[in-house]
């Protein structure tokens, strides 16, 4: 992570092209917390790697890449309080 922005992109890059042609290292990838990795560099304030973190992105279904963002608990949350707001109107 201590890595320039540049360097770094590009290796992002080179990951989403080996991923998009095997499925075992797409899994290995989720599995070793990579995938949770790239979601939290995409999220930091001023990152330019969101168009890298696109390209591995793409090769997960949109559910999966949901699952491992850093906001995703938060949704969830909202998504409950939200019920249970909606419930206690009845």
């Amino acid at each position: 992570r201590n890595l320039p922005e540049g360097v770094m992109k590009m290796v992002l890059e080179q990951v989403g092209k080996v991923l998009a042609n095997d499925p075992g290292g797409r899994a290995q990838f989720v599995h070793s917390g990579g995938l949770a990795a790239v979601q939290q560099m995409a999220e930091a304030p001023g990152s330019k790697l969101r168009e890298a973190v696109e390209i591995i992105n793409s090769c997960y279904p949109e559910e999966i890449v949901k699952y491992y963002s850093p906001s995703y608990s938060q949704q969830l949350l909202e998504k409950l309080e939200t019920m249970a707001t909606s419930q206690a109107a009845y």
